[in-house]
């Protein structure tokens, strides 16, 4: 029976499993598990990580089989939930910004953005760490500048403090965080400060 469920599509897969069909769930797996793995393990690069992440989404997916809603196709939704899978490991291991930055010297598997995200959201953590170890007043004035978007006049007449003051504390906060940045490997921030 194996080899006719090779030949059938996932939507037929995904229907039959709903129903509990555990020969569906063992095919899903089968046709899924060797790319998925490798998938996680290009990012996780621990074999042990890599197949609990595996083990984890296909878990779930027979856990929640019979209230599965799936609005793109199967395999877009199981290798979204291993990206999340992917990206909460890696929030809760704590992985060093190193090893994402090796990472992202590899290529693609299946999802060219993937890569992408995990750096966008690590890099955004960083800044915003960086940008907590300023002093107050540059700190202050930068969350006003980079995430409130207020103007330099805007900040001077919040803060009390001359238009040249905000402009000299906003530029000096940005040697800093460029500083810390590039220690962190990111110099692609660079651009991001400038814009």
């Amino acid at each position: 029976m194996q080899s006719n469920n090779k030949i059938k599509s996932d939507e037929i897969l995904l229907l039959e499993l709903q129903l509990g069909s555990e020969e569906a769930f063992i095919s899903i797996y089968d046709r899924y598990h060797r790319m998925m793995y490798g998938m996680a393990y290009r990012y996780l690069k621990i074999d042990y990580l890599a197949e609990d992440a595996v083990q984890d989404v296909m878990m779930r997916i027979w856990e929640k089989r019979m209230t599965l809603e799936i609005e793109t196709s199967f395999k877009s939704y199981i290798f979204t939930s291993l990206r999340n899978n992917i990206l909460n490991q890696i929030r809760s291991k704590s992985f060093q910004l190193e090893k994402i930055y090796e990472v992202s010297q590899y290529e693609h598997i299946f999802e060219d953005d993937l890569l992408e995200q995990i750096e966008k959201e690590d890099f955004l953590v960083k800044f915003n760490n960086a940008i907590e170890s300023l002093p107050e007043q540059k700190k202050r004035i930068c969350k006003l500048k980079l995430t409130e978007k207020y103007s330099n006049q805007e900040i001077a007449e919040m803060m009390n403090i001359s238009i040249p003051t905000v402009k000299t504390h906003y530029t000096q906060a940005i040697k800093m965080l460029r500083a810390i940045l590039v220690k962190l490997k990111y110099v692609i921030a660079l651009i991001v400060l400038n814009q």
